[in-house]
């Protein structure tokens, strides 16, 4: 009665907490996620296409960003630069100005320069001022971050700081 079939296929999927899990035997959990970035109806997490993000622990960094007057503009996208027949049909002239739109969300979770709960080896970040350093520190590799800065990640669940999410269009 009542089971679940497992595939063995790899299906990408991100998660907003910490990469922190591995005592508790979960090395395999998704984790990191500190940005996204929807590109029409494809999803990046920290530069990685995947399918799903569960924002986790990072709903906290929601809720403070909408106390303090956060809201995501009304975003819509694109408009279609092509010119559209009058035989489209509306469903096909949509979906065709959607796939051009482009939003994104930084600060899902924070970066910090030293892990408190990692052992004493762990290094600490230093590169603040070179974004890619940043990107490369905190990329996914299927679905959780593996660098040796993953435990560095945390999300904050009170007001000390906590970086405010950062939610625009895309620049191109």
């Amino acid at each position: 009665e009542g089971g679940a079939v497992l595939s063995k296929l790899k299906m990408p999927f991100a998660e907003a907490k910490t990469c922190t899990d591995y005592a508790s035997g979960c090395s395999f959990c998704p984790c990191g996620a500190m940005r996204l970035q929807l590109r029409g109806s494809t999803l990046e997490v920290n530069g990685q296409e995947v399918m799903l993000l569960h924002l986790a622990q990072s709903k906290h960094a929601w809720a403070v960003w909408a106390q303090k007057g956060g809201k995501l503009e009304d975003w819509a996208p694109a408009e279609s630069t092509t010119a559209t027949s009058v035989s489209t049909s509306a469903p096909e002239k949509r979906r065709s100005v959607w796939t051009l739109g482009c939003f994104k969300v930084d600060n899902l979770g924070q970066l910090n320069a030293s892990c408190s709960v990692c052992s004493s080896r762990a290094p600490i970040f230093a590169e603040w001022a070179d974004n890619t350093a940043i990107e490369r520190a905190t990329k996914l590799t299927r679905h959780r971050v593996q660098s040796e800065f993953r435990g560095h990640i945390i999300y904050p669940r009170d007001g000390t700081g906590l970086q405010l999410l950062q939610a625009s269009q895309c620049n191109a």
